[in-house]
């Protein structure tokens, strides 16, 4: 076999193609990788923005200006904090004040003992500084169907609490003919 030498120049040639070889790879290493990450980064946070767009705009619904979108946030945040009573004696009352006007009997209503709701690692949930509470009430009625479904309605729209159903129980009258009782059991939602 036979030796094969490089000329002077050609050293230099290889030298030379070898560091800029190099150059480049660091180049590639240093600069190209980085960037095309932070390309990545900033593409993923206009997609997080856009989708924050589109939900502020469906929470501002059909506001023409941002002053519009504002008052309507503001609105909204006005109506909720509404629903979360400190105190609920005012909407214990309206629960026999509804039953009342629709000419329901209330046989009974026995309210249980406010619990603090927690959140997954088991802390009490607060909201700007008022302890998130719900009040398991327990209801008795004797009325026709037609006015149970109406107080149900009236409960879900005019109450100014959240309350959830947790349970509704009816049974026929045995004493008359039209008229069913109902047992619920309610939860009601407080901030306190």
């Amino acid at each position: 076999m036979q030796k094969t030498s490089l000329s002077r120049n050609q050293k230099k040639i290889f030298i030379i193609s070898s560091v800029a070889g190099s150059l480049f790879i660091l180049a590639v290493l240093l600069f190209y990788l980085p960037a095309l990450k932070n390309i990545s980064n900033l593409k993923r946070d206009l997609t997080d923005a856009q989708r924050q767009i589109q939900e502020i705009n469906a929470m501002i619904g059909t506001a023409k200006t941002m002053g519009e979108g504002i008052i309507a946030l503001k609105e909204k945040a006005d109506f909720l904090n509404k629903k979360f009573p400190d105190k609920e004696e005012g909407s214990i009352r309206l629960l026999s004040e509804y039953a009342r006007k629709l000419g329901i009997e209330l046989v009974s209503i026995s309210p249980g003992n406010k619990t603090g709701i927690l959140n997954d690692s088991g802390k009490q949930i607060t909201i700007e500084g008022r302890i998130y509470q719900k009040l398991p009430i327990y209801l008795e009625l004797d009325c026709s169907y037609k006015d149970l479904l109406l107080y149900l309605e009236a409960l879900r729209e005019q109450l100014p609490a959240f309350i959830s159903i947790e349970s509704l129980e009816i049974s026929k009258d045995t004493g008359a003919t039209v008229k069913v009782k109902a047992a619920i059991n309610l939860e009601l939602y407080l901030l306190s």
